[in-house]
């Protein structure tokens, strides 16, 4: 591993332990701070942001290689479940109180759904990975793709029902 590698490992695990800190703090007291939350969202918006540029970078490879409409027609319901999901920014700020109170069970129901959003993201773009070099997607890994976009997308629209259209930042990210 080189020096830049093994730098950039442990500023991720840092990070990491510093995300984990804030939330447990903050479940812990029911109280948090708009830097920590906002924190929190920026380190959860770019896990789900390189995620769904992975996927796509392997979607559009998969397409370059392949033939078929299911390929094409499997890419515009992904691209369209990517945009959903960028736009379904990660809010924790916003969920904060102007005294700094936070409901602990809807903070820990939107981590919860962030959680298993990213980790259908990841399955999702490692099954991607996988198939980079086919010329077709069988049937059964087709359906697999779409019970995981499935997946994400439920999380979407459970997380927009528990943080209401006000609280929840809508616009795409850059």
């Amino acid at each position: 591993m080189k020096a830049d590698d093994a730098s950039r490992s442990d500023t991720t695990i840092n990070s990491i332990i510093k995300l984990a800190s804030s939330l447990q703090k903050a479940l812990d007291r029911g109280r948090s701070n708009h830097l920590e939350m906002n924190e929190v969202s920026r380190y959860i918006n770019n896990i789900i942001k390189t995620n769904v540029n992975e996927s796509l970078r392997y979607i559009d490879t998969i397409l370059e290689n392949g033939k078929g409409r299911s390929i094409k027609r499997l890419r515009n319901d992904l691209l369209a479940l990517f945009n959903m999901l960028l736009a379904s920014n990660a809010s924790y700020e916003h969920m904060l109180k102007s005294n700094g109170k936070i409901d602990r069970e809807r903070l820990a129901m939107v981590f919860e759904l962030d959680n298993d959003m990213i980790d259908s993201l990841k399955r999702l773009r490692d099954m991607l990975h996988a198939l980079e070099k086919e010329r077709a997607i069988s049937d059964e890994t087709e359906k697999e793709i779409r019970k995981l976009a499935a997946n994400i997308e439920k999380c979407i629209i459970k997380k927009r029902d528990l943080l209401g259209s006000g609280s929840c930042n809508l616009s795409p990210t850059n």
